[in-house]
């Protein structure tokens, strides 16, 4: 669900956010408000690509931020695509006049293709600047099943099908001819022999590298020590020997004055140190391996290490990691398990069962799309298209060039397309092209109300835009009252003209210019009571009038509508 939208410098909105709330909200304004901004606004947040025409004049740069409460089934969309999965989720889109765009979710940065896919679960737009679902025909088949109630038998056609694939990759591998097999597996046993040679260990490379610089410096390195030792200790005038000097002179003398005991303690400390440092320098200088021998094979087990990593581009982990995998290909290669004809008679066996999920599922599509055929069409005429004619088609998928399973896909085999005729006297035609965008949203409405699952109407936002294109009266009413029962099961915005939508909103938008000295802005303010009577007023055309006032009230209290928001 939509929680806020937040826009910055975009277009002719400077600084505005809205608070949106569960149910059907309605944002209103004349025409070029700004009203189907907030609306690209929203589709922005949802992936769509930026433009820096939407900057606003005199800024570098634009922001849009939606703020997002996610359900259990939207956190998991979420995780499963590698994103943050927490329960409140913002998006935030940034527009730079360069052409640059961020695109961030809860912070972390995110590719807009892989936004675009997940924010389809959490917002659906429909408008006058979308392609609308209805013009895919692969979401024929998502809203049909929807309506079906499908998704457990679609999970298992799913299912049925990954393990068909994986089944039929397993027997095309097996199934290579016998030259290629023994070339890979002979330029694999050249690969494992040279690797088990080497027997690189991950981090060795850089422990190596550490050694040889220690080796390549041994001659400073022992001479430092030395030097040191014989400062600290061994040699004439040595610091501890004047250390102990100067310590048992402090001593006597604090018998006179007992304020210097402190600094006599502290050289007896420093002297005891420095004895335990000249005794580590001492171990250094007498373990030193001073082997050139040993730079030697360190340099040489370098050079190996190297090669591999040139050759094999890789680090070593990752070399490691490929010693284990080729291990493991050659094994499979040379199992008794992998039987072709063993293999083929289970592929079998797996097509068999897919085959009969996808018929089960064909047959269950079949008799629903007969009902919703019947079902909708009292929701079109309500909508307005009164002698509308709709079909659903279902053919089976006609399999490509060289598929080996014969037109079975991950759905199952149907091709759905819905078919729509607005006219008597003319055939219907498929829907994606004779509906104008109007009539796609109004159709989009009918099949929402009648198709779409409870646990998806909880967490789904539904943003409609053009909608109330080309009706009014009677169908507005409609309209709206599909809008406001959609909205009960979960959160629905509308862009609209008509007072008779706006006024079965739980929650309404107000949009407006402010005309300034120098530049014109837009604002955003949620009406209640008296405010929102005043703008279903001037939606009818008379803003000042108390008939106007008065028809608006009634919108508002007709039987089984009277709305807590107007006073």
């Amino acid at each position: 669900m939509l929680k806020e939208l937040r826009v910055r410098n975009f277009a002719i909105f400077e600084d505005t956010a809205l608070e949106f709330e569960p149910g059907f909200n309605v944002l209103t304004g004349e025409t070029g408000a700004g009203k189907t901004l907030l609306t690209r606004a929203l589709s922005l947040a949802c992936g769509e690509k930026a433009s820096v025409e939407w900057i606003r004049t005199g800024c570098e740069e634009a922001f849009v931020e939606a703020l997002f409460l996610l359900d259990d089934r939207q956190r998991k969309v979420a995780a499963e695509a590698g994103l943050p999965a927490e329960a409140e989720v913002l998006v935030r889109r940034q527009i730079a006049r360069g052409g640059r765009t961020r695109t961030h979710w809860n912070g972390t940065p995110v590719p807009l293709g892989l936004l675009e896919r997940v924010a389809r679960h959490l917002v659906q737009v429909h408008g006058q600047f979308e392609h609308t679902e209805l013009l895919d025909t692969e979401q024929h088949r998502e809203l049909l099943d929807r309506y079906a109630r499908l998704g457990t038998l679609r999970a298992e056609m799913e299912a049925a099908y990954q393990v068909l694939r994986e089944a039929d990759e397993r027997l095309r591998d097996l199934r290579r001819s016998a030259r290629e097999r023994s070339e890979r597996a002979e330029l694999l046993r050249f690969q494992l022999e040279e690797l088990e040679k080497v027997d690189p260990r991950p981090g060795e490379d850089a422990e190596l590298e550490a050694e040889r610089s220690v080796l390549a410096h041994a001659e400073q390195l022992l001479r430092g020590a030395c030097e040191a030792e014989e400062i600290l200790y061994s040699g004439e005038g040595a610091v501890c020997e004047r250390l102990g000097k100067i310590a048992f002179s402090l001593r006597d003398l604090a018998r006179i004055d007992p304020r210097l005991a402190e600094a006599a303690r502290l050289l007896e400390g420093a002297e005891a140190e420095t004895r335990e440092a000249a005794a580590v320098l001492r171990a250094y200088a007498d373990g030193f391996d001073f082997d050139p021998e040993k730079k030697a094979r360190v340099e040489e087990r370098l050079f190996e290490l190297r090669r591999l990593q040139k050759k094999y581009g890789k680090s070593l982990e990752e070399i490691v990691t490929l010693r284990e995998a080729i291990r493991e290909e050659l094994h499979r290669m040379g199992s008794p398990e992998a039987d072709p004809e063993k293999l083929e008679r289970e592929r079998n066996r797996l097509a068999e069962r897919a085959r009969g999920v996808a018929a089960e599922l064909s047959r269950r599509r079949h008799e629903a799309a007969r009902e919703l055929e019947r079902s909708i069409l009292p929701e079109l005429s309500a909508l307005g298209m009164p002698r509308a004619r709709f079909r659903v088609e279902i053919r089976p998928r006609t399999p490509s060039e060289g598929d080996p399973f014969e037109g079975l896909a991950v759905h199952g085999r149907d091709e759905i397309e819905f078919f729509f005729g607005a006219n008597p006297g003319h055939e219907e035609r498929p829907l994606r092209r004779v509906a104008s965008g109007g009539e796609l949203s109004r159709i989009l409405l009918a099949l929402r109300v009648l198709a779409t699952e409870e646990d998806e109407k909880k967490g789904l936002t539904l943003l409609f835009d053009e909608v109330d294109a080309g009706i009014g009266g009677k169908v507005a009413e409609a309209v709206g009252e599909r809008l406001r029962r959609l909205g009960r099961e979960g959160q629905v915005l509308c862009v609209t003209h008509l007072p008779q939508i706006a006024a079965l909103a739980d929650h309404h938008y107000a949009v407006r210019k402010v005309l300034g000295k120098t530049r014109t802005t837009a604002e955003v303010r949620k009406l209640e009571g008296k405010e929102r009577l005043t703008e279903l007023s001037r939606m009818l055309g008379a803003e000042n009038d108390d008939a106007a006032r008065r028809f608006a009230r009634r919108l508002t209290q007709k039987p089984g509508r009277k709305n807590p928001h107007f006073p």
